[in-house]
C-alpha cells in the first residue's frame, strides 16, 4: 500500500469494488491489521502486514467459481481480474481469502459506517484471534503440502506478527490466548505437531 493512501482510503476502494460484484456487506469482511485498523487500534510494525490487504471473502457470494483455501483470483480476461489490476496501479494489493467456512463456524466482527454511504465489516481482536486458531489448524493439517523451508517461514512471520499484536489488548485471557497460539506456532517449528495441537484447542488426530 503506497504511502499517498490512508488505510481507509484502501478500504473504500475495496469495499466500493466487491459490491460492484454484487457481494453485499456481511459477504466480506476486513480481517488482520486492517480490520483492526479500521477499529481504531494503532497498529505495531505495519510492514509486516501490507504485502497484502486481508479482504475474507465468502466465495460462493462471488461472480466465479473456485476451490481454492488460501486465496482466489478472478479469472484471466474478466472484469473482476481487471478491477482489481486497476487498485494494484493504485497502490492497494488485495489477497482474497475463500471464508465461507469461517463466516458458518461465526467469528465476532463489528459494523463501521466507513464513508458517507459505505458499510464495512472488520473483526474485532476477538474475532482475529477466532480465524488465526481455525487457519492455524488448517495450517497442521495441510503440512505435506509445504517444503520444510516454506513451513518454517509461514510459521517463524505468523509468530512475529502475533507477538506484535500481542500488546493490543489489556484484557489478560486473550493476551493468554494469543500467548498459546504464538506457542503453538513455536511448538510446530520444532516439529511437535501434537503439542502445538493441544494448545491450538485440537488433539492430535488419529
Amino acid at each position: 500500500m503506497e504511502n499517498s493512501l490512508t488505510t481507509r482510503d484502501a478500504v473504500v476502494l475495496i469495499a466500493r469494488m466487491l459490491h460492484s460484484w454484487g457481494l453485499s456487506p456481511s459477504d466480506f469482511a476486513f480481517v488482520d491489521a486492517v480490520g483492526l485498523s479500521i477499529l481504531g487500534y494503532d497498529i505495531p510494525s505495519p510492514e509486516l502486514w501490507r504485502q497484502h490487504v486481508n479482504v475474507y471473502v465468502d466465495e460462493t457470494q462471488l461472480p466465479w467459481k473456485t476451490s481454492e483455501k488460501e486465496e482466489t483470483v478472478p479469472p484471466i480476461g474478466s472484469g473482476q481480474l481487471e478491477a482489481i489490476i486497476k487498485l494494484g496501479r493504485q497502490g492497494v494489493s488485495i489477497h482474497l481469502v475463500p471464508a465461507h467456512r469461517y463466516f458458518l463456524r461465526g467469528f465476532e466482527v463489528k459494523s463501521c459506517l466507513i464513508d458517507d454511504d459505505l458499510t464495512v465489516t472488520a473483526s474485532t481482536l476477538r474475532g482475529c484471534l477466532t480465524v488465526w486458531l481455525m487457519r492455524a489448524i488448517e495450517f497442521l493439517d495441510q503440512r505435506a503440502e509445504y517444503t520444510e523451508a516454506e513451513f518454517h517461514e509461514i510459521a517463524g512471520l505468523r509468530v512475529e506478527r502475533l507477538r506484535g499484536l500481542k500488546g493490543l489488548t489489556t484484557e489478560r485471557t486473550l493476551g493468554e490466548e494469543i500467548e498459546r497460539l504464538i506457542q503453538g506456532y513455536s511448538l510446530a517449528e520444532k516439529g511437535d505437531g501434537s503439542g502445538a495441537r493441544k494448545l491450538f484447542g485440537q488433539e492430535e488426530r488419529a
